[in-house]
């Protein structure tokens, strides 16, 4: 009986082929098979490909292979591979953007932030996981100093002015801590002149859905709740 030819017995330029369609984990485990699959699997040209796809990266230090760049970031960024590069272009799209139009604002823009600071404030606010796009867009950019103008809705006309400003963690922790009947909220934006801050529900502790972002008013009760949802669209 004919023995079928299996994936090692293929020409080496098919199965380069094949591994240039894998993502990374079965890239990875393709290392684990045989020699030969594991020589074809370190291809530079693989994780170049992957490393420009999951973290944008087209250069890498001098002596690190390309394998040893993506394991580099995913050792850093891989709990965010699946939205950090999404997140990045947007933040480099909006910075990009503000530099050219609103250096003022460009310049309260923040560094990110460490996995240790963001474990810290899940800690101090007593929640089991902050959603995993909020962390990955603080690793990036620690929000803004409390400045005006806002990087959010900034907004003038005649009698009002509105700018809001994208909170940094510590200030999220501090108006967490003065809130009041929002549990299980946190604040993302302030503005300095009315007032307003929009909130992210990371729990439904208050009767809010998670990860909706709202605008706390104060009023009557609205089926058993204190406050009525201004969403923003």
């Amino acid at each position: 009986m004919a023995v079928r030819p299996g994936l090692c017995d293929l020409p080496a330029e098919i199965i380069t082929l094949i591994f240039s369609h894998l993502d990374y984990t079965d890239l990875r485990n393709c290392k684990f098979l045989n020699k030969r699959l594991y020589d074809l699997s370190k291809e530079e040209k693989h994780w170049k490909k992957l490393c420009r796809k999951y973290w944008l990266q087209t250069s890498r230090p001098y002596g690190r292979t390309w394998e040893e760049h993506f394991i580099h970031w995913y050792r850093d960024m891989g709990a965010y591979i699946h939205c950090y590069a999404h997140l990045k272009k947007t933040w480099d799209r909006i910075l990009s953007y503000f530099k050219v139009n609103c250096p003022l604002i460009y310049q309260t823009i923040k560094d990110g932030v460490s996995e240790e600071e963001l474990d810290h404030v899940e800690e101090s606010i007593g929640l089991e996981k902050l959603p995993t796009d909020f962390r990955c867009s603080y690793r990036i950019h620690n929000g803004q100093r409390l400045t005006s103008p806002g990087l959010m809705g900034s907004m003038s006309i005649p009698g009002h002015y509105r700018s809001e400003s994208l909170l940094d963690l510590d200030t999220i922790l501090v108006g967490y801590r003065g809130g009041e009947g929002l549990l299980g909220c946190i604040p993302l934006t302030l503005c300095l002149h009315s007032g307003l801050t929009q909130y992210l529900a990371v729990t439904d502790t208050d009767g809010y859905e998670p990860n909706t972002i709202f605008y706390p008013i104060t009023g009557e009760p609205v089926n058993g709740k204190t406050c009525l949802d201004a969403f923003i669209s």
